[in-house]
């Protein structure tokens, strides 16, 4: 599995007009895992154990962690972190 960093950005960072915000309160982070076995991504369990061993390389606090096993197959989830 390779990691790669798409966005590091918020909406305040980039200077959107529509937040009234001239300052950053956090970044946000998207990452898209590449070259990973197709049959990894089909089970809650294979989902969470590779997204958590992100966020450990990564040394965050997880705060809250939400992942839903769709039928017949298919995987969404989301790790919420302190920094």
């Amino acid at each position: 599995m390779n990691i790669k960093k798409i966005d590091s950005t918020g909406p305040a960072a980039a200077g959107s007009s529509n937040s009234g915000l001239n300052k950053e309160f956090g970044s946000h982070f998207l990452i898209e895992l590449i070259d990973c076995s197709p049959d990894r991504l089909t089970k809650v369990k294979d989902v969470k154990l590779t997204m958590t061993e992100v966020v450990r390389k990564s040394k965050s606090t997880v705060v809250r962690s939400y992942f839903h096993q769709f039928q017949p197959e298919g995987v969404t989830g989301m790790i919420l972190i302190e920094e």
